[in-house]
């Protein structure tokens, strides 16, 4: 096309001289060296717009398992919740069929009974909507797992944004002695995500200092020689008052407070970090404190986890 165009102009300027070897040597070449330009252009315009995609898409896959890791901690809440609302169910019930046969005002114990078909509706749609959220959540959890690091580094982006907004910064130092592979990756990362947390909410610092350590070992106790996977997570923290370390993993529990609103952390975090520990991988957490060291200490049997 480009050299068309410029054949029609020669053509109309200098009439038959354009058809000279010389001269069509010359729009030839411009016409080669036109269209390369344009074609390195184009292709240069399609591999940034397809870098581009592809980092747009990352910081959306981030994104969406940080959600996934989120919401698969609620899940866990929810599941324990539906046991405590079923029990609720026939404590009611219970107590209507007792003041039934101590002769109590019939319209009181009716109330009973009515608070009793209430909570087994609540059931009914809370088991619905359960069922709904863990049915969504199976479309994204189905994949090959993750590397521990990977986990890490993730969460790492997202607890430094975290603490900036609260005017902090985060220093992680990794060892990854033992670099494992595990197809539980969103039980890890709620783990993580909620140990990272509390770091940054609990420190009185700027600066925040978090060590991430994983080996593998051996038990020493007697007649027993099995493999686990042992992860340090520790901090500079201001650390945990001796009266209030026995009770950090009970639900509600909570030493944070926002004065200013009057708002309350939830206290659920270490309590579903406990759960998840030793009910879905059958192991163990301790903490140890003292001002300026906190350390979790997460034992897992590695038979527990997908290793390659």
């Amino acid at each position: 096309m480009d050299y068309l165009a410029n054949l029609v102009e020669l053509i109309l300027r200098f009439s038959i001289n354009t058809f000279e070897i010389k001269v069509q040597l010359c729009i030839i070449f411009v016409a080669i060296s036109r269209s390369f330009i344009i074609w390195a252009l184009i292709t240069f315009l399609k591999k940034y717009h397809l870098t581009f995609m592809k980092e747009e898409h990352a910081v959306r896959y981030k994104k969406l398992m940080l959600l996934i890791s989120k919401l698969n901690g609620e899940i866990i809440w929810m599941k324990k919740n539906t046991s405590l609302i079923e029990e609720t169910m026939n404590s009611s019930y219970k107590l209507f069929n007792d003041m039934k046969k101590r002769g109590v005002d019939e319209e009181i114990s009716k109330e009973a009974l009515n608070v009793a078909k209430d909570i087994h509706e609540i059931k009914k749609e809370y088991v619905l909507i359960l069922r709904g959220i863990s049915e969504a959540m199976n479309l994204n959890l189905e994949n090959n797992g993750m590397y521990i690091s990977d986990i890490v580094n993730l969460l790492e982006g997202s607890t430094s944004d975290e603490a900036a907004e609260k005017g902090k910064t985060v220093i992680f130092n990794n060892n990854f002695d033992e670099n494992l592979y595990t197809d539980k990756e969103y039980f890890f990362m709620s783990i993580f995500r909620n140990l990272f947390t509390n770091s940054v909410e609990a420190a009185k610092d700027k600066e925040i200092v978090i060590d991430f350590k994983i080996e593998l070992k051996t038990s020493t106790k007697k007649d027993i020689n099995e493999e686990y996977y042992s992860i340090l997570i520790r901090d500079n923290g201001p650390g945990i008052d001796s009266e209030d370390i026995l009770e950090i993993f009970e639900p509600g529990f909570s030493t944070k407070i926002n004065f200013e609103t009057g708002e309350i952390n939830r206290g659920l975090g270490l309590n579903l970090v406990k759960d998840i520990v030793e009910n879905q991988f059958n192991g163990s957490i301790n903490v140890a404190s003292e001002p300026g060291n906190t350390s979790f200490v997460i034992n897992i049997p590695k038979n527990e986890l997908k290793v390659i």
